[in-house]
């Protein structure tokens, strides 16, 4: 069945590049007008234009998630210049800074835990609130990471877990005007990912060989496959589905080199 979200109003935070911009293209393909939220704003000019390419209407805001008062002016703008708020993709996230716990200090812990945890509960508020009475769903973009402890990802992990519990809250709250699921995604060809490879040796082609041979599917994700789940999550076809934290990683999850 080919999805169709003509006529209504998404809001994609962390569109800049990777996941955020991925999905934003899909919602536009699938007839959506797109608010593409980011903190730089000539990578969130570039996905508006990409939203646009793909058929839609984008309107780009500046916004920090860990900043409540960027999340509010996100949301007015979206109802006020696009008509109303149905789908809301809560992505923004950090890798935050990679160290065992003992290296850690409390300005790390705000970086991770602002941006990862912070951020998708300011974001929730101000979208619960305006979705109360025109209904709509709401996706927030965890991580494999949520359930697999990895050293010196502490920080990180923890605010991933912390999403999944809150996406579960927040749909028994929201309901039954508003669901509210999560998606995990594994390894995907962003700019976060190519970070992680390059605190591991840098990016070389075993390296690259040795992650993509982990997944059972022998690839990493290209962002737009992480899109199709979210936008499906948010389609009528998913309309008795909410509290759930689905998991889109090739099968790494569950594989013995994962």
């Amino acid at each position: 069945m080919t999805l169709d979200f003509s006529g209504q109003v998404a809001l994609v935070t962390g569109a800049g590049t990777g996941i955020g911009r991925g999905t934003a293209v899909v919602l536009a393909r699938y007839g959506a007008a797109v608010a593409v939220a980011g903190r730089r704003q000539a990578n969130v000019e570039e996905t508006a234009r990409l939203v646009e390419g793909a058929g839609g209407t984008a309107l780009p805001v500046r916004c920090d998630v860990s900043v409540e008062d960027d999340v509010r002016a996100l949301v007015e703008s979206t109802l006020s210049q696009l008509g109303g708020l149905d789908i809301a993709v809560n992505n923004a996230g950090t890798l935050g800074r990679l160290a065992p716990l003992a290296e850690l200090s409390s300005d790390d812990f705000e970086l991770a835990i602002g941006t990862n945890l912070r951020g998708v509960f300011t974001c929730l508020s101000h979208e619960l609130r305006a979705m109360a009475e025109r209904g709509g769903a709401i996706v927030n973009i965890s991580s494999v990471n949520a359930t697999k402890p990895q050293p010196t990802a502490g920080l990180y992990c923890s605010s991933k877990s912390a999403v999944d519990m809150l996406t579960r809250v927040a749909a028994l709250e929201g309901a039954p005007a508003v669901r509210v699921n999560a998606v995990r995604p594994g390894y995907v060809l962003t700019p976060m990912h190519d970070t992680v490879l390059e605190l591991s040796g840098g990016a070389t082609p075993e390296l690259v060989a040795s992650v993509e041979g982990s997944v059972p599917l022998g690839r990493r994700a290209e962002p737009e496959e992480i899109g199709e789940a979210v936008a499906w999550l948010c389609s009528p076809d998913a309309a008795y589905v909410t509290g759930e934290v689905i998991t889109v990683d090739g099968g790494v999850s569950w594989s013995a080199g994962g």
